[in-house]
């Protein structure tokens, strides 16, 4: 069930797999729910606010943070402000390794073994916070207009910042307990998402999910917001109208078939709860949205 939640959508090709992003919220109501990767991801919020959560713990962007997640941490993304606009550069660690050994290696390795991992954001106050920002800018821009060679310009802009890190030592080490301790606890929390994902569109009981877990109804709430900082209520809403809004704006189907296929059997109570979270009707996000096509 672990696997259930890992995006593994394709990135770049298979000869240069890296990714970029660019997020802007355009409706006022953004909203990613938990995911992981293997690759290691950076966020970089260009303007606005963005909540982000890693595994339990919750971040609050401001214009110019940057962020990095590491290998399979669960991660979700939040934004209430609209035209909230971030970038998020996706790239696999093991597409650093060099083909000949050498000094540089050995400052890659630990990261590529997971003994090192990522800073979870670069301090502002950091005397290398603007070279690793102009090496994020860089990146954005030559993944933007892909020039010819752009692929060696990524590269170097991540080893770069990555010698930055090393620098001012801003790479840690997790210890042996807290990744024993955090892998079976996400690993819970991964089967959690898994179950939902599977069962959204028919009639969810918490009870139900307790019951599996060997939780009392009351502790499974504690423990659900403790961990995905809402309550199990409101991510299952979140999580069947961010799915209402992907078919809105992919296929054909009617808003009342799209409301039943999501969970509701309360056509009305979808329309309302779908303004309640997007700000507008499903008819009218599906209109912006194929208007901007």
């Amino acid at each position: 069930m672990k696997e259930q939640f890992e995006e593994k959508r394709p990135r770049g090709n298979v000869l240069f797999p890296f990714e970029q992003y660019y997020m802007l919220n355009t409706t006022g109501n953004l909203f990613v729910t938990f995911h992981w990767h293997k690759e290691v991801e950076l966020i970089y919020l260009h303007s606005g606010t963005l909540t982000l959560w890693i595994e339990s713990e919750e971040y609050h962007l401001t214009p110019g943070d940057i962020y990095f997640i590491n290998s399979e941490m669960l991660h979700q993304f939040s934004s209430a402000e609209k035209d909230t606009c971030y970038y998020a550069y996706v790239f696999p660690l093991e597409s650093l390794q060099f083909a000949l050994s050498d000094y540089s290696q050995t400052l890659v390795e630990p990261l590529l073994k997971h003994t090192l991992h990522f800073p979870t954001f670069v301090p502002m106050d950091s005397p290398i916070y603007g070279n690793v920002l102009n090496e994020v800018r860089e990146l954005i821009h030559v993944n933007e207009i892909k020039t010819l060679g752009y692929e060696l310009t990524t590269k170097a802009c991540i080893y770069k910042m990555i010698g930055y890190l090393i620098q001012a030592k801003l790479l840690y080490t997790p210890t042996l307990l807290i990744q024993s301790n955090t892998s079976k606890k996400s690993d819970i929390k991964k089967q959690i998402l898994s179950y939902i994902q599977e069962n959204y569109a028919n009639p969810i009981s918490l009870k139900d999910l307790a019951e599996i877990y060997h939780m009392s109804p009351k502790y499974f709430c504690h423990y659900f917001k403790q961990n995905f900082s809402m309550t199990f209520l409101e991510y299952v809403t979140r999580y069947r109208i961010e799915k209402a809004r992907i078919l809105l704006k992919n296929t054909g189907l009617s808003v009342m078939e799209i409301g039943f296929s999501v969970g509701y059997e309360n056509f009305s109570y979808f329309i309302r709860t779908f303004k309640r979270i997007v700000g507008i009707t499903p008819a009218k996000y599906r209109a912006e949205v194929q208007s901007e096509e």
